[in-house]
């Protein structure tokens, strides 16, 4: 009895369920009332900062020099970029191809955290009432969060509203920025 009643559970059991968890700061920097860049900043939780630490600071320095940056950014990244590196944007409702507007790709170790840096650019992306961003894995195996206190404005501060983008396995946090 209690062999078929695994059996019947095992599939809800297996469902994917967040093995890395990431904090999102944002840094948006506004011109003529418009998102000239977004800076975004990922905070990976102790666990998995010293996992990946002990795979790419081959020189075990704590913090990764460019060859070690580079090898990270290629192996996960770049991977990631050529769909979406978990980052969803949409401008006026339509999503923006985000491999185009990634810059500035840096990885930092502070206290023991590992914390991916990146921009977004947005000058060239036409702009009228909205922008929605939000970060989550469709495989639910990285969790981002969102906290209100890591959302800033350099320049002219627009109004935000945090919502939630609802998926079969997961719920996510979305951030609406009026314009």
């Amino acid at each position: 009895m209690i062999k078929k009643l695994l059996i019947l559970l095992f599939p809800v059991l297996s469902l994917a369920h967040p093995h890395l968890f990431i904090d999102t700061k944002l840094n948006f920097t506004i011109k003529k009332n418009k998102i000239d860049t977004l800076h975004v900043a990922w905070v990976f939780d102790d666990m998995n900062s010293q996992i990946l630490m002990m795979d790419y600071d081959t020189n075990r320095d704590k913090k990764l020099n460019k060859k070690e940056t580079q090898k990270f950014k290629k192996i996960y990244f770049d991977k990631l970029s050529k769909k979406k590196p978990f980052t969803h944007i949409k401008v006026d409702g339509k999503e923006i191809v985000l491999s185009k507007q990634v810059s500035a790709f840096k990885i930092d170790y502070k206290k023991n955290l590992l914390i991916i840096n990146f921009t977004v650019d947005f000058k060239k992306i036409k702009q009228l009432k909205s922008i929605d961003i939000g970060f989550w894995d469709e495989e639910n195996y990285t969790a981002f969060s969102m906290d209100p206190e890591y959302i800033k404005f350099k320049g002219k501060t627009l109004k935000t509203e945090l919502d939630f983008y609802e998926a079969d396995l997961f719920v996510a946090d979305v951030l609406k920025v009026t314009l």
